[in-house]
């Protein structure tokens, strides 16, 4: 479930633009730049249909597809997905499929030649192959939210192959919460003598949905150490991950032995698919 975590996409619909200048869609002038910024997405999605109760696994059977449809299941499902021929240029101002790959910056028949040559220039700074998020027609062995997934299929999309299926059941347990958060910052903006609790309410908001996709297992410790046979004693542990000298002391981190991995992931995923369906229902 972790590696279906697909953060949020930043796109540059087009990359330059001037006012009586530019032409578009056959030529048209360009007479307005505007842009857009989805405020508090996460936040809306939050108090949206969320996946509760104890996640089953199970396999996936014939008539799942229309199972999910007609609402008879919700959650998850781990399926192969492509976008037919005749629907790319329909999906070409954003992609529908949101994926984390491996991207080979020295093949400029992956990044194209104009980022390949500004790779190629940067000499010893050029960046190195790094999983990076993408916008795609297709999809493998991904997982995909229901209400995400009943929006692909009404707008002909292809399911080629069904894994599996992660049960849940569907509340607006965050409702009430996204409703005291909304309604404190709208307080803040029309009385300016609130404007630090409504600061503080857009921290909560934030933190709710960044909490639930934390990875804890990059946390680490941290501790200092002048004394040289505590600092060796540190660096000959197991735990041992580095090391930065200060002065008459080291400050040196130290992977933790236990992690506990509580954190409510599949919300964090539902979060990130309910707000890329609200853009494609914009865009598209």
């Amino acid at each position: 479930m972790k590696a279906n975590i697909a953060g949020g996409p930043s796109i540059i619909f087009n990359r330059y633009a001037k006012r009586n200048e530019t032409k578009f869609r056959d030529g048209k002038l360009c007479k307005k730049i505007i842009g857009y910024d989805a405020n508090a997405l996460s936040l809306w999605a939050l108090g949206n249909e969320m996946p509760c109760g104890r996640l089953t696994t199970i396999e996936a059977y014939d008539g799942i597809i229309d199972d999910i449809k007609s609402d008879k299941i919700f959650g998850f499902l781990e399926c192969d997905i492509r976008t037919p021929d005749h629907l790319k240029n329909y999906f070409s101002e954003m992609t529908p499929i949101f994926k984390n790959v491996l991207i080979n910056c020295t093949d400029d028949s992956v990044i194209g030649k104009h980022m390949f040559d500004y790779n190629q220039s940067r000499g010893s700074n050029r960046a190195k192959p790094a999983r990076k998020l993408i916008g795609s027609y297709f999809g493998e062995k991904i997982l995909i939210y229901a209400p995400l997934l009943k929006w692909y299929l009404s707008h002909g999309m292809e399911i080629t192959k069904t894994y599996s299926f992660i049960k849940a059941r569907s509340h607006k347990t965050f409702a009430p919460f996204m409703e005291a958060v909304s309604s404190a910052r709208r307080e803040g903006d029309a009385d300016k003598s609130k404007a630090m609790i409504a600061e503080m309410m857009k921290l909560v908001g934030n933190s709710a949905f960044g909490r639930s996709g934390m990875d804890m297992s990059k946390h680490k410790e941290v501790k200092y150490e002048s004394d040289q046979k505590a600092i060796e004693s540190k660096i000959e542990h197991f735990t041992f991950h580095g090391l930065e000298e200060l002065n008459d002391a080291c400050e040196i981190t130290m992977k933790k032995r236990r992690l506990k991995n509580k954190n409510p992931i599949h919300l964090s995923i539902a979060i990130y698919q309910l707000a890329k369906l609200r853009m494609l229902q914009i865009l598209l």
